[in-house]
């Protein structure tokens, strides 16, 4: 009875420790979104399919629609959010957001998106290369009405955190407009590389500065993929390169 019951209680005990671990995991990979304005206290969203109550389970990513500070903002974040990543790459999505100055002054909000718990794709050590696109349109845009926007990655799996940043993208009103004035960078190339040794995460920040009642519509992401390291390449191009020698000394020989 005692060794049955030791066996028992192993068991359950390793499914436990599973379990716990993998509650973790999942914990540690929740989409997170943070608001800030100067004089407000700043605001976190979480993905809504970690919480109980999720109103939409099938889709994945952040919904949110009200006010912050001196703006109301209507948005609908990381759908193609991919997180543990996959064979192709590992992408941090800022879908959809758009957000309006409701005050009678220029005002300016940072938005914040964060995953951790990024896997893929490649094995590490490996390189990742990184870029960052962003796109979107004005309305009832004034002139130095500007919005930023900054990817980045973490190879210590750190929230809100861009120690290997991309370049800073930025879409700027150059004349007053009640219509719309449409931006779209492209990513940036070259690429910012960094190695990854385990897992990590993806960050984004857009800084929205808007005159009074200004409108933006935004969409962006940033992208990790695996590359070859310099010493594959080194070794891929002598390859190529005497593969050519010999084919080369067979016609002359021929």
């Amino acid at each position: 009875m005692t060794v049955r019951f030791s066996r028992r209680f192993a068991i359950l005990a390793l499914l436990a420790g599973a379990a716990f671990l993998a509650g973790t995991s999942q914990a540690q990979a929740t989409l997170t979104l943070k608001l800030q304005q100067t004089g407000f206290s700043d605001q976190t969203v979480i993905d809504q399919n970690i919480p109980s109550g999720d109103f939409n389970p099938l889709v994945d990513g952040i919904f949110f629609t009200g006010g912050f500070g001196t703006f109301s903002i209507v948005s609908n974040v990381g759908a193609s959010t991919n997180s543990p990543g996959s064979a192709l790459n590992a992408e941090l999505d800022l879908r959809t957001f758009q957000i309006t100055n409701d005050s009678g002054s220029t005002q300016q909000l940072t938005i914040m998106l964060t995953e951790t718990g990024f896997n893929a794709p490649g094995t590490p050590p490996v390189l990742m290369a990184l870029t960052s696109s962003f796109a979107g349109s004005y309305t009832n845009a004034t002139a130095g009405d500007t919005v930023t926007f900054q990817g980045g990655a973490d190879a210590g799996n750190a929230q809100f955190s861009v120690t290997s940043p991309t370049p800073l993208q930025t879409g700027t009103v150059v004349s007053n407009s009640g219509l719309s004035q449409t931006f779209n960078i492209s990513p940036v190339d070259p690429k910012i590389v960094f190695m990854r040794t385990g897992d990590f995460s993806l960050s984004s920040v857009l800084v929205i500065t808007l005159a009074a009642g200004g409108s933006v519509n935004l969409t962006g992401d940033v992208t990790a993929i695996a590359t070859p390291e310099p010493g594959t390449l080194a070794m891929a191009s002598t390859a190529i390169a005497l593969f050519g020698l010999v084919r080369l000394r067979r016609r002359k020989k021929a």
